[in-house]
């Protein structure tokens, strides 16, 4: 029923169940653990059995997407496959990740927020936002934090940015914003290389970025391991879902979703005879559904100057030096 005091489906903390959808199929869930609402379909199974490890990546996706913009992000078997083993964030980043909370958090400058460990839902909050599973690996980071000057902690349980912190993270959004790198996912099909070569490609040079495809750069490492830091250093990935009718290109939803866990923008994409065999997970983003590479091409252009701006390598009009 909805408004009842519930289990959290994925930890076993207190949440409540927000909201019945599909005659039980989809059920909304609010939980601090997870940082807020989330919803969970049959499909998924379950989570509970997983590991803490595992809970916790499923629980990172969470977090990023709503702060994408999804309010209740939809935990099904897809998600749960894909992000269940997911590669774990890095020390720096769940530590980026806590300033990250503070700031979402604080409704105004020099203000803080209360985190006490005998209250589960503050607590639950800052573990989900962290990527942690131990309330000793949020207190590492929270002393972390403290040291490197970025944090006060007044009194054990109140935390606020310093001007320090509010920097580091000014720096954080610079770094995103610096890459001139864009990756590519895709399906690498011979049917599809006029759509890359006359569409996707020149849109991207034509906005002033670097298109990176990862079966045209030559790696030593293992495949997974190049897309991933390809993606990291990318500014933003572009995601074509187009692939054969009822078999989607799970490798395409994976590094879309790698992408946001980084908060690298993402530009979706789909040839419009196959928009339909979307995984109804992402449909809710705005696709550009095109026909022909030429459209494609004037789409996406438009699209990457409106989110994420002109690049470093855009050409320049140049005029010619006036003769006396």
């Amino acid at each position: 029923m909805a408004g009842e005091q519930v289990q959290c489906p994925i930890w076993g903390s207190s949440a409540v169940l927000h909201e019945t959808q599909d005659y039980g199929e989809r059920n909304v869930f609010h939980s601090p653990r997870t940082g807020g609402k989330f919803t969970l379909v049959g499909s998924a199974g379950k989570i509970s059995s997983l590991s803490d490890d595992q809970k916790a990546r499923i629980t990172t996706y969470i977090i990023d997407q709503r702060r994408f913009g999804i309010s209740a992000p939809i935990i099904d078997r897809f998600v749960v496959e894909r992000y269940k083993d997911a590669p774990p964030l890095t020390p720096r980043r769940r530590c980026d990740r806590f300033l990250q909370y503070l700031l979402e958090h604080t409704t105004n400058l020099g203000g803080g927020v209360y985190i006490h460990n005998n209250n589960q839902d503050e607590t639950g909050a800052a573990l989900a936002w962290t990527e942690s599973h131990l309330i000793d690996d949020l207190g590492f980071i929270q002393r972390y934090l403290h040291k490197q000057g970025l944090i006060e902690i007044d009194g054990n349980s109140f935390f606020r940015l310093t001007v320090s912190g509010y920097e580091r993270l000014e720096q954080l959004d610079r770094n995103a914003r610096s890459s001139a790198q864009a990756f590519i996912a895709m399906w690498f099909n011979e049917c599809m290389n006029q759509a890359y070569e006359s569409g996707i490609e020149m849109a991207v040079r034509a906005a002033g970025y670097e298109p990176v495809r990862i079966d045209n750069t030559e790696h030593a490492n293992k495949i997974c391991d190049q897309i991933i830091a390809e993606i990291r250093r990318s500014r933003f990935v572009v995601a074509d879902f187009t692939a054969e009718p009822e078999k989607p290109r799970g490798g395409v939803y994976f590094e879309a979703g790698f992408a946001q866990g980084l908060n690298v923008p993402v530009i979706w994409t789909c040839r419009d005879n196959v928009k339909d065999y979307i995984h109804f997970d992402t449909r809710q983003f705005n696709h550009i559904f095109w026909n022909t590479p030429q459209e494609l091409q004037e789409r996406l252009k438009t699209r990457i100057e409106a989110v994420v701006g002109e690049g470093p390598l855009k050409p320049r009009l140049t005029y010619p030096a006036r003769t006396a």
